[in-house]
């Protein structure tokens, strides 16, 4: 089938009668669907269309993992270097299910095209998600007596009193997850005994507790900083605010239509119907 021929009729309108749907070669940049009049239709294009006020994608999504895994990262604390260890290693987190579940650096959402046996996977929109590449994390650390510390950031080298830097550590999206459960993980860097020791969170954890990008928040007397800033990490909120923009094409006329919203799908926990509209 192809592409689950794009439109799922019973949800959206189709154009008028004297239109059929066709199936159409698709590549990166050409139109997704195309609807063509029937042999024998004269009149012009443009007085026999009634372009569909909303259609509903059969998507698939799948993760993309890091490029580079061999992150080093180390806390020097009152000068003294304690044990480098792995970044992006599961035991070297408190948390190992969410370091196993969080080295992917994209979510690519894309559809199918052509016959199952002939089936070919055309790029539909490509989320990137912010990580680490840097060969080694360094932070240092010194106590300010009755348990405050000053510290030094990795990467940026800002500094200040009862900082805690959070460092971007890629997508949390481990299989079978719902498509609501994608976001970014963060980690902060610490030590534990003579060993460098990595802290993770989601990014829903650390919104529950008022921290949110870009301007952090304080918890307990300590400044949760964001050393790798962005203003909208959520893949959804891609979705809702149109960044997704897909080309129609009815006869030789092609219009643009963008992404308003989603729903998952019951099939399979890697497909969402993805709702566009006319730009």
């Amino acid at each position: 089938m192809i592409f689950e021929k794009a439109i799922r009729r019973r949800q959206s309108p189709l154009p008028s009668l004297g239109h059929h749907e066709v199936d159409s070669t698709v590549t990166s940049g050409s139109p997704i669907l195309q609807l063509q009049p029937q042999v024998g239709e004269l009149s012009f294009i443009h007085e026999l269309v009634e372009w569909p006020q909303k259609i509903d994608l059969l998507v698939h999504w799948q993760q993309l993992p890091l490029d580079r895994v061999d992150v080093k990262a180390q806390e020097i604390v009152s000068g003294m270097p304690v044990g480098i260890k792995d970044f992006y290693a599961r035991k070297t987190s408190d948390k190992p299910e969410l370091a196993a579940s969080s080295r992917h650096k994209a979510i690519i959402l894309f559809f199918r095209e052509g016959h199952e046996s002939l089936a070919t996977n055309q790029q539909l929109y490509t989320k990137t998600y912010l990580s680490q590449d840097d060969g080694l994390l360094m932070q240092h650390r010194k106590s300010q007596g009755e348990g405050h510390w000053w510290m030094k950031a990795p990467k940026t080298g800002e500094e200040g009193n009862d900082m805690l830097p959070l460092l971007a550590y890629g997508c949390h999206a481990p299989p079978g997850c719902s498509f609501a459960d994608i976001q970014q993980t963060y980690a902060s860097i610490g030590a534990d005994g003579n060993d460098t020791r990595i802290s993770l969170y989601t990014e829903s954890a650390l919104r529950q507790m008022g921290i949110v990008q870009p301007d952090g928040g304080t918890i307990d007397g300590w400044r949760y900083i964001f050393i790798d800033r962005h203003a909208n990490p959520s893949l959804i909120g891609d979705i809702t605010n149109h960044k997704i923009e897909v080309p129609i094409t009815i006869g030789e006329v092609t219009r643009t239509y963008v992404s308003v919203a989603y729903r998952e799908s019951s099939e399979s926990n890697q497909l969402i119907y993805l709702t566009i509209k006319p730009k």
